[in-house]
């Protein structure tokens, strides 16, 4: 997620609740897909997502950005959760 969707999507959780929240963060670096891969994944969506009528598949994916900053430790969740990978 973005930074912008980290703090709205924090910030509707919020509003719905004064439970504290656990967000979990992935510590590491982001995945990298190779263009190959992302091709052959998409030609193996194509038909679903045709059953489906959603179009086509993304030609991309999105920037995950990085894991854990600045922003996310604003936040203040009273709880915090990592993942240091396999």
């Amino acid at each position: 997620m973005t930074k912008r969707q980290v703090r709205s999507n924090v910030g509707a959780l919020r509003k719905r609740t004064n439970q504290p929240l656990n967000p979990h963060f992935s510590v590491g670096e982001a995945p990298v897909t190779h263009p190959a891969v992302l091709a052959r994944t998409r030609d193996r969506l194509c038909p679903r997502y045709q059953q489906l009528d959603l179009g086509k598949p993304p030609v991309a994916l999105p920037d995950l950005g990085p894991f854990f900053d600045k922003t996310r430790l604003a936040l203040r969740p009273a709880v915090v959760s990592f993942h240091f990978g396999l």
